[in-house]
């Protein structure tokens, strides 16, 4: 549902989870998003639910009429033992000038598995800053795919607490720059407790000018 119904009637759904994955006095851009929430997309799995189909949520912003700033919010909460594919994709309708200042969470419970999807492909005279929090119970697994393609600037960062045993992490990044563009990855894994897993694979294509940076902390 969208994000704005669920704070309005189904705040039991929101409270044990929204903004509570990450030290917003670490990360100002995650702050101004949180003093700024109105909406986004809410996605909750109860326990054993299994989704047949991918979720697809897209975010679009329209520059043409003047510069946009937009502070999208996702939330997936993913009870034991269910499943689901969840793509979010960030466009824009022009070469305008835009800011995106997205957060995105996903709590798994117990053995859930969600491969969640990300792709940038916003004009070249966007900005886009991406934050994704995740927590895992034991045995939950999370892959997480993401793809930049657009912006002028992009920076998408990832963090991921282990918090149970046999929890599993893989985050797989791919980016394509061309131009002036510079497209920024950032990646921090924490291993909670012992026993669990965690393998990153990112890559790059860079073309004329532009410039990619990685940085992955374990």
């Amino acid at each position: 549902m969208p994000l704005s119904e669920a704070i309005a009637s189904r705040r039991g759904l929101l409270e044990p989870h929204l903004g509570r994955l990450g030290d917003l006095s670490a990360h100002p851009f995650a702050a101004l998003n949180a003093a700024s929430l109105a909406d986004g997309a809410l996605l909750s799995l109860g326990p054993e639910v299994a989704l047949d189909r991918p979720v697809h949520i897209v975010f679009v912003s329209d520059p043409r009429g003047g510069p946009v700033l937009s502070q999208p919010r996702v939330l997936v909460s993913a009870g034991e033992r269910s499943t689901a594919v969840v793509t979010e994709t960030y466009l824009s309708t022009s070469s305008g000038p835009c800011l995106t200042n997205s957060v995105s969470e996903v709590v798994l419970g117990r053995e859930a598995r969600i491969e969640h999807v990300r792709v940038q492909r916003e004009g070249e005279g966007a900005f886009h800053l991406g934050m994704l929090q995740v927590k895992q119970a034991g045995g939950s697994q999370f892959t997480s795919h993401a793809v930049a393609f657009g912006a002028a600037l992009a920076r998408a960062e990832i963090h991921v607490r282990l918090e149970g045993e046999r929890a599993s992490a893989t985050l797989n990044g791919l980016s394509l720059g061309a131009g002036s563009q510079h497209l920024d990855a950032l990646t921090v894994v924490d291993h909670v407790v012992p026993r669990c897993g965690s393998q990153e694979r990112y890559k790059g294509i860079w073309y004329d000018r532009s410039r990619g940076v990685f940085f992955g902390r374990i």
